[in-house]
């Protein structure tokens, strides 16, 4: 068996002990928590199941930590880590460890539409009569956001039970309408009671209002996207991509590195960086800025490169 097979068998075997182990962890303990629930056994373990993977996709830098430190542990067992690091050149690592790295980093970058499709199946298992009942549109332009919901839309009768819109821009609501009489006609939204929040006032204006035109051109489905650029790659999805390869291989190379052949070796200070990249890893995608928000990211992965250089100029 040559060095790199014999690494991919350590690691895909270290990754399964690691799945494992968390799966059945974060599997009891949510099992627990829902068992007061008063649903079916089988539905209680379906909702058990989908809380668990929820908690892989959110963190899944979690996963590759964990692999690397058992892989490490099973390395140096056998002191076959001193071996491997003089015999396998860091470039050859690197290119070894690339389609994990790739994989996690892919998960990463969609992570949010992932845990949207499990919260949806969730919802749907919890409330689906109250699922049915509602219809939430979505609209999507850069840093604004607007959802609009119909309750207990009727198309028969061409009656709305409750209209409720809001503007969101960078994490601020910043408008709102509300309405609980509501109508359809000629395939039109009119409102004649209406509550607007707008510059932090709230206004009544009991004039008819159309609202929404053209019903039938939005999708009827929970969490329907209207904005069609969210197909395209963006510059900031790239970016992204970018920061989460770098975490990952420098993340790898911190576990692989040859400070851990020495025998004084202060492991503390090494756990200590290895929880700054990972809290600097979740903390860092979730910061939005109103201004110069691109820069504050591009600076981030800056600084995530400088540190793989200088980590691979070290090994």
């Amino acid at each position: 068996m040559t060095i790199k097979k014999y690494i991919t068998y350590k690691f895909f075997r270290s990754f399964l002990i690691s799945s494992m182990f968390s799966f059945s962890i974060f599997y009891i303990f949510s099992l627990l928590a829902n068992l007061n629930e008063s649903y079916s056994f089988s539905s209680i373990l379906y909702l058990t199941l989908l809380n668990t993977l929820q908690i892989f996709i959110y963190v899944p830098s979690y996963m590759m930590i964990l692999t690397l430190a058992i892989f490490i542990i099973f390395l140096r067992t056998n002191n076959e880590f001193i071996i491997l690091k003089e015999y396998l050149k860091i470039s050859s690592f690197l290119i070894l460890i690339t389609p994990i790295i790739l994989f996690f980093s892919i998960i990463e970058i969609n992570k949010n539409m992932i845990l949207n499709k499990v919260k949806n199946l969730q919802s749907e298992l919890i409330d689906s009569e109250d699922l049915e009942n509602l219809d939430i549109f979505i609209d999507k332009d850069e840093n604004r956001k607007t959802y609009t919901i119909l309750k207990k839309l009727d198309k028969k009768s061409n009656e709305i039970f409750e209209y409720f819109r809001i503007e969101i821009f960078s994490n601020s609501i910043i408008s709102g309408e509300y309405s609980e009489s509501a109508t359809i006609r000629e395939n039109d939204v009119s409102l004649n009671n209406l509550i607007i929040f707008d510059n932090e006032n709230f206004i009544q204006n009991n004039l008819k209002t159309k609202v929404l035109k053209n019903l039938s051109s939005f999708s009827n489905k929970l969490g329907s996207d209207n904005n069609q650029n969210d197909t395209k790659i963006s510059y900031e999805k790239i970016n992204k991509f970018i920061f989460y390869i770098l975490f990952y291989y420098i993340i790898s190379l911190t576990f692989f590195s040859k400070k851990l052949i020495m025998r004084n070796i202060n492991r503390l200070s090494l756990l200590l960086f290895i929880l700054c990249l990972f809290f600097y890893c979740i903390l860092i995608p979730t910061i939005s800025l109103s201004f110069f928000n691109s820069y504050f990211h591009i600076i981030a992965t800056i600084i995530f490169l400088v540190t793989f250089i200088k980590i691979v100029k070290y090994e």
